[in-house]
């Protein structure tokens, strides 16, 4: 695979900053950044995109864009906006996932300071990479993300998901080579469109319920995820959020899609995903901290949401 991320190389004026991106630099002698850069297609139409960078130089870069759109997720460091002609700076939060899309060629421009380090992980998708789903794409988030090529230019911000921060993480930090990174660039990267369109297919269904309500569901969201382990009861929640079982249940249907306990299951493994990546302990331990009683129902639980074993992780 063509230019896969380096450890410590240190690149000049003359590399091209992403696969989709033409620098427009005049070339140096001196470098500009060193670091680690990622952009390799994974997928037809799908790009891996990351880097974590230390900027040499005061300088302003142009870049001309093709038809793509990107999701970035700064992870450490700081970013200085993105500019387009015509539009509002493109800032960066960090760990804020941010989509900016082109539906025709453009142009953007970025500011780099001396001494400034960023690292930013994500996504970059072509309009061939839907034409995997034929005529229709039926997935509500899948074909927002079509969406974006209907528009010159077009930005949105999701909220943080954890998830998509590891993986992005691990897909630029990633130790595998050859066709081991091959393999795990392209089911990371799918990951993150998967996470993506959840996340945009949860907000539009969040959405379609009274604000009153929406407020209701995050805080039962918080007051679970502070403890997945000891939960409260259905009854005990819903009184602590101010409504009564019923709506609290539909609540959760109607926006999330799925039970109180289903939201519950997910979380505890996307936690214990986390947790084993960073390998905080054996798959037993990780298990019971997160609610499971025994080894088994974890690695069969996670099995069958992950579509492989615990110990694959990490």
């Amino acid at each position: 695979m063509n230019d896969l991320m380096g450890n410590a190389l240190r690149f000049s004026t003359r590399l091209k900053a992403c696969a989709n991106e033409t620098a427009r630099q005049t070339p140096a002698s001196d470098a500009l950044f060193e670091g680690r850069l990622l952009g390799a297609e994974v997928s037809p139409g799908l790009y891996a995109t990351g880097y974590d960078l230390t900027y040499l130089q005061d300088r302003a870069v142009e870049f001309e864009v093709g038809v793509s759109l990107t999701c970035g997720l700064l992870l450490e460091g700081a970013a200085n906006p993105m500019r387009v002609p015509g539009h509002d700076p493109v800032t960066q939060i960090q760990h804020q996932p941010v989509l900016f899309g082109f539906g025709t060629t453009g142009e953007c421009s970025v500011k780099w300071r001396c001494g400034q380090r960023c690292a930013m992980g994500g996504f970059s998708l072509r309009p061939t990479f839907f034409e995997r789903f034929g005529e229709t794409v039926a997935e509500d988030g899948l074909a927002a993300l079509q969406g974006f090529f209907r528009s010159d230019f077009r930005t949105d911000r999701l909220r943080p998901s954890p998830q998509l921060s590891r993986m992005a993480a691990a897909s630029i930090n990633n130790a595998f080579v050859n066709e081991m990174e091959a393999l795990f660039l392209e089911s990371s990267t799918l990951a993150m469109v998967v996470e993506v369109g959840a996340l945009i297919d949860g907000r539009q269904r969040a959405q379609t319920i009274p604000a009153r309500h929406r407020r209701i569901l995050m805080l039962a969201c918080e007051k679970l995820d502070a403890d997945l382990v000891c939960l409260p009861t259905t009854v005990e929640l819903a009184r602590e959020v101010g409504t009564n079982v019923t709506t609290l249940q539909r609540l959760f249907r109607q926006s999330l899609g799925t039970t109180i306990l289903g939201y519950v299951q997910r979380r505890r493994l996307e936690v214990a995903r986390m947790m084993l990546q960073e390998r905080t302990g054996s798959v037993g331990e990780i298990g019971h901290s997160v609610g499971y009683a025994s080894a088994s129902a974890f690695s069969a639980a996670y099995r069958r949401h992950f579509g492989h074993s615990p110990t694959s992780e990490g």
